[in-house]
């Protein structure tokens, strides 16, 4: 797989996605090491819960890369909020995902 770009066309890192199991002992279904540039998925999941993990550490490096963490707000919170609506947006709206294809021609 190649290198995920995140970020701007000129601000942006390249993360690798790995797969990991049982996250050593804890109840996380994945991780986004920001010095690494990895994000990684415990394939231990359901399909589904891979994807909303996936997506949640993607939000993460998202941040990390535009530098938009602060103190004033609980960032686990906010980026499980958006990562399960991101999911559940792209399952419902499949036709979201092809138009992005056609776009990128």
């Amino acid at each position: 797989m190649r290198g995920l770009l995140i970020g701007g066309e000129e601000d942006h890192r390249t993360f690798k996605c790995r797969e990991m199991t049982h996250l050593e002992g804890s109840d996380r279904r994945g991780a986004m090491q920001s010095k690494e540039e990895v994000i990684g998925i415990d394939a231990g999941y359901s399909e589904w819960d891979q994807l909303d993990t996936f997506v949640h550490e993607v939000l993460h490096a998202i941040l990390e890369v535009r530098s938009l963490k602060r103190e004033s707000y609980e960032e686990e919170e906010i980026v499980g909020m958006l990562s399960s609506g991101l999911v559940s947006f792209i399952k419902n709206n499949p036709g979201f995902v092809d138009r992005l294809k056609e776009m990128r021609r």
